[in-house]
């Protein structure tokens, strides 16, 4: 099952991340789309893919609101990741943030 949940989520984290964003913008929260890039985590039990290049190039989507992070593919860089998180674990885990919308 690890590797099915790896696969799902590989890739797929602009879109869920986008619908994240819309839903809770219907909900009238202030939610922001936030791309990250240069993975400084524990990669060695990340999707295939992403070992395939260097952590400095991986690149992500995610929806913050307040100061807390949903991550719906966030299982793609391992199985023990978590989908919702701090604002400072964000910050410790990548090494840019790009705000999108």
């Amino acid at each position: 099952m690890r590797i099915q949940e790896l696969t799902e989520s590989f890739n797929r984290c602009y879109d869920k991340a986008c619908k994240a964003y819309d839903l809770a913008k219907s909900k009238g929260l202030h939610p922001k789309l936030i791309q990250v890039a240069g993975y400084k985590g524990d990669g060695s039990n990340a999707d295939e893919k992403w070992q395939k290049l260097p952590q400095r190039v991986w690149q992500h989507y995610v929806t913050v609101i307040g100061d807390t992070v949903f991550d719906p593919t966030a299982k793609q860089f391992g199985p023990d990741k978590e989908v919702k998180y701090s604002l400072d674990k964000l910050d410790s885990e990548w090494d840019q943030q790009y705000f999108i919308r």
